[in-house]
């Protein structure tokens, strides 16, 4: 993370500078070393400090001695004091699991005399600064185990080596979330510190009209009641951020980034583009190339693509669809209105792999057509690359297909007509903005793809200025995919299935979650399976694929694959897009407890191309909580991408769900989707009709300064 120039340089604040914007390392108890850390969690002025808002809270107005313990209901959630007697991995050699296991002691004498804390999927990010002889305070729901008293995953704060009681905080405690280096004391001291002296400072950011719509409180108010609550009766609102000063800042985070899609969609509407006329010579052509007709959802969604490209004004569109509806097709039917016109087409995709696989299919569908062809990706030779540069810099229509090299500055088109932006949660909308900008004398229709299916509620957030159609209807004659969950025990009788399909002429993929086995996760890995792999499949030729491979070997694999003269792929998830393989009829996970639904999904979507039947093996190592019962039974219960991804999406949150950092997705600190999803409709209902009347934002000031330095943040990063 790189903190802003401003905030680095020797200058000091004087005296007229507003107290909210002073860079943190001026504020009592920072400093530059703690500066750095609050960094990392984008905390640069005062005024982010105040809106760091805590994760939970925690009721200290009782903590329990472990001695106390044993008059605990098991169920209970429980604060605890204790001290490290030791803290160590574990095995279970029955379910063959790694944990970490932290043994608290109390004071001798009568009741309970230990209390063990465990962690699952390897060590605790805070198990390296630890050691015996520590006092931590823990929280967590209290079970038992073989007899013994334990708590499962607690939050934990180390207290240090000696920490009399009366200094251990009590009553409602704020917990946020930590960075290396800062534990829970300091954070809260520190913006403790922060809302004393700088609260009174703040103006209120929400205009009268909507606080007297929603019926808000003050801002002030609002930011000191969420740091430090009162000792209420009732803290469960507190602990579900539904209070009503949660409500306020929910709302503000909602409409801050609607507002900015409000605000983006209106400049797009305004700009004037190309007014193409529909295509006549290569779309007949493009039908006689097909050997399948549109589903009605295709034809539908075309016609919405078509009335796009018709107009004068620059197409924003989003094509969602579940894997293997259409969406491809779709592009380059779009692709052909623009080539006919005499523009340039630039189709960009994530990965070598899947600009490939496009590159193949365009060739197919436009076979006869004599359309020229470039391929720009970063493992192109430097006279491959030259040659490519000059081909996209030449007059006369042309496609291009390329990955992020696209972005580079040496990359000029002669006349880009239309931008295809396949799996568009993989880009953040600055990378496709740098795309759209390089059309010289006008803008670009833009068309953006995702086969991941995203939730209506997650859409209008981060595709708030697109325009959205849905292909919600698959080609027929797709079979189900039949899709069953296995867990260490039933491999055998998984791996016996494998091979009936194998020995049937058909092929298979298996999925591991890591390269070499690591000594931090408790995850299977290509390197540690393959022996195991090659002694049960061994009649079979086997080969495996992953991200750090040369593009030549990983084409190289992928076709012989093509050719069924591999018969299983052992992979990571790069296989997850772009490897289109009708006869291979079996996917395996593993580790599957490890990956969204939405990803699992995808994963599944590799199978189930051809017209036999398909089947999708989740392995798990455990199958340990309610949780991760219901993630991957759902997967055996619907084919439907829609419903997983809601279901992914409630489970895991947006940030978990897309990738928060890759994808675009505001870092929403309170909001939740989709249990916020009212507060949201509300929300860019007010910044639709606010900016349709002010569209700069005149009337709202504060507001439109925070939009002006998250732009600035985001450019510098």
């Amino acid at each position: 993370m790189k903190t802003r120039t401003n905030q680095t340089s020797n200058k000091k604040p004087t005296p007229t500078d507003n107290p909210l914007a002073r860079p943190l390392r001026f504020v009592k108890g920072v400093g530059e070393k703690v500066a750095m850390m609050l960094a990392r969690k984008d905390l640069f002025e005062v005024r982010d400090l105040l809106y760091y808002f805590p994760r939970t809270y925690e009721d200290r107005r009782k903590i329990y001695k472990i001695s106390e313990l044993g008059g605990v209901a098991v169920g209970q959630k429980v604060s605890v004091i204790g001290k490290i007697r030791t803290s160590h991995p574990v095995f279970f050699s029955k379910s063959k699991r790694r944990a970490f296991e932290m043994v608290l002691v109390g004071e001798t004498g009568s009741g309970l005399q230990s209390l063990a804390l465990t962690w699952f999927h390897g060590k605790p990010y805070f198990a390296s600064k630890i050691s015996e002889g520590m006092i931590v305070l823990a929280r967590g729901e209290l079970t038992q185990f073989r007899g013994r008293m334990q708590i499962v995953h607690p939050d934990i704060e180390v207290l240090g080596k000696n920490m009399p009681e009366a200094e251990i905080e009590g009553g409602i405690v704020p917990i946020y979330s930590e960075t290396e280096g800062l534990y829970q004391k300091t954070i809260r001291k520190i913006v403790s510190g922060a809302v004393e002296s700088f609260a009174s400072f703040l103006e209120e950011s929400l205009p009268a009209v909507l606080m007297e719509k929603h019926g808000f409180p003050g801002l002030r108010e609002s930011v000191r009641a969420l740091h430090f609550p009162k000792a209420l009766d009732d803290l469960d609102p507190f602990m579900k951020g539904q209070t009503k000063f949660h409500e306020r800042f929910i709302y503000e985070e909602f409409l801050e980034v609607s507002l900015s899609m409000a605000m983006r969609r209106a400049t797009f509407v305004e700009e004037s583009g190309v007014a193409y006329t529909k295509p006549e010579r290569l779309w007949e052509r493009l039908k006689e190339n097909l050997p399948f007709k549109f589903t009605n959802a295709q034809r539908r969604v075309l016609q919405e693509i078509l009335d796009d490209m018709t107009k004068a004004t620059v197409m924003h569109r989003l094509v969602q669809g579940d894997v293997g509806s259409g969406k491809t097709i779709l592009a380059a039917a779009a692709a052909l209105v623009a080539l006919e016109n005499g523009y340039q087409v630039a189709l960009m995709a994530p990965t070598e792999i899947l600009i490939e696989q496009h590159r193949r299919n365009f060739e197919r569908w436009f076979a006869g057509m004599n359309i020229p062809a470039t391929l720009l990706t970063g493992s192109l030779k430097a006279k491959e690359k030259a040659q490519a540069l000059s081909e996209i810099a030449s007059a006369g229509p042309r496609i291009v297909f390329g990955t992020h090299a696209l972005f580079e500055p040496e990359v000029n088109f002669s006349k880009l007509g239309l931008v295809i932006v396949d799996e568009q949660h993989r880009f953040g909308v600055r990378q496709r903005t740098a795309l759209i900008d390089k059309g010289r004398t006008h803008k670009p229709d833009v068309l953006v793809m995702t086969a991941t299916p995203i939730p209506r509620t997650l859409a209008l957030t981060i595709y708030g200025d697109l325009d959205i159609s849905i292909i919600d209807e698959l080609p027929p004659g797709r079979k189900p995919i039949q899709t069953k969950v296995f867990v260490e025990r039933e491999r055998s009788t998984m791996e016996q299935k494998i091979l009936e399909q194998i020995r049937a002429g058909r092929q298979a993929y298996i999925v591991y979650p890591l390269i070499e086995e690591s000594e931090v996760l408790e995850l299977k890995s290509i390197g540690e399976m393959m022996p195991h792999l090659e002694s049960v499949f061994g009649e079979s030729k086997i080969a495996h694929l992953h991200g750090k491979m040369k593009a030549e070997e990983k084409q190289k694999i992928l076709d012989d694959f093509r050719a069924n003269k591999i018969q299983i792929l052992v992979s990571t998830t790069v296989v997850e897009v772009g490897v289109d393989v009708p006869n291979a009829t079996v996917m395996v996970i593993e580790n599957a407890e490890r990956f969204g639904l939405s990803q699992l999904h995808q994963l599944r979507g590799r199978v189930g191309r051809g017209a036999e039947s398909s089947f999708c093996y989740l392995v798990a190592s455990h199958l340990g909580t309610e949780e991760i019962v219901k993630r991957l039974r759902s997967m055996e219960k619907t084919q439907d991408g829609f419903k997983l991804a809601e279901l992914d999406l409630e489970m895991r949150g947006p940030g978990e769900f897309l990738g928060t950092k890759q994808s675009g997705l505001p870092q929403f600190q309170l909001a939740q989707l989709p249990r916020d999803l009212p507060i949201l409709q509300r929300a860019r209902k007010d910044a639709l009709e606010w900016v349709a009347k002010d569209p700069e934002l005149k009337e709202m000031p504060q507001m439109r300064a925070r939009l002006q330095t998250r732009a600035d943040r985001v450019a510098m990063n």
